[in-house]
């Protein structure tokens, strides 16, 4: 009897074993668990390894720090220099002149959101370890036509040169038949187009379309000229006298 109440015993002290193994598991799972928990809101303030933006590393960094890195890289892009011309002349002119800003937020806030698409385990993962993500971000542009449009009419009232109608004028007693002559335009529309076309693709030139402005007037629209001369006096015509 003694043997098997000791049986007993032994049974139910090994259950307790279990529950305090199972206990203390739970609890230490728990407690990595929240560990784990708080790593990530520690860690979240910064961008995740691996992730670039126009090719800068912002990996690791905070938002502010990511910010400066890329505004420095834009200013890069923003400050090239963009040779216009038109005929015989041309102007230097940056993106930034022309009224090109770069969308810095928006491609910050990107980087940050790669995060956010991920697993919680999978977001601890490449943070402790710091295994990059490779993640690439593209740097949005924006432009504005009407800087543009400014700049072309600008350089338009250098190179526009207006058209000269055909006429006819007496010069010291003398007729004088001036002949027309063309004009030549910037075509407004096509040069803002072909600079907007340039700074997306980070064209170091671009020549902006001119168009001949042919005259109202031509020279031979004018036709035969009679030349009536009122100094030099003469007797009027009078009608013969009816016969009687």
């Amino acid at each position: 009897m003694a043997k098997r109440r000791h049986g007993k015993e032994g049974v139910g002290r090994g259950w307790k074993v279990v529950v305090v193994v199972v206990g203390v598991v739970g609890f230490l799972g728990a407690g990595t668990a929240y560990a784990a928990y708080r790593y990530d809101q520690s860690t979240s303030t910064r961008i995740l390894p691996g992730v670039s933006v126009d090719g800068v590393d912002v990996g690791d960094l905070t938002r502010d720090e990511a910010i400066r890195a890329v505004e420095r890289q834009a200013d890069v892009t923003l400050g090239h220099e963009l040779t216009v011309a038109a005929r015989r002349q041309t102007w230097t002119v940056t993106p930034a002149e022309l009224g090109m800003r770069a969308d810095v937020e928006t491609a910050i806030g990107r980087a940050f959101a790669v995060a956010d698409r991920m697993s919680f385990f999978s977001r601890i993962w490449h943070r402790a370890r710091q295994t990059p993500v490779d993640a690439s971000i593209d740097l949005g542009f924006a432009y504005d036509d009407l800087a543009i449009q400014s700049f072309v009419q600008q350089a338009a009232s250098e190179v526009d040169v207006p058209a000269v109608n055909a006429r006819i004028a007496l010069v010291d007693g003398e007729l004088v038949t001036r002949k027309a002559e063309d004009g030549r335009g910037v075509r407004l529309g096509a040069a803002i187009d072909r600079i907007r076309a340039a700074l997306e693709s980070g064209s170091a030139s671009v020549d902006i379309p001119v168009k001949v402005v042919v005259p109202e007037v031509s020279t031979g629209a004018l036709g035969e000229t009679i030349v009536v001369s009122r100094s030099r006096r003469s007797t009027p015509w009078r009608p013969p006298l009816p016969v009687t």
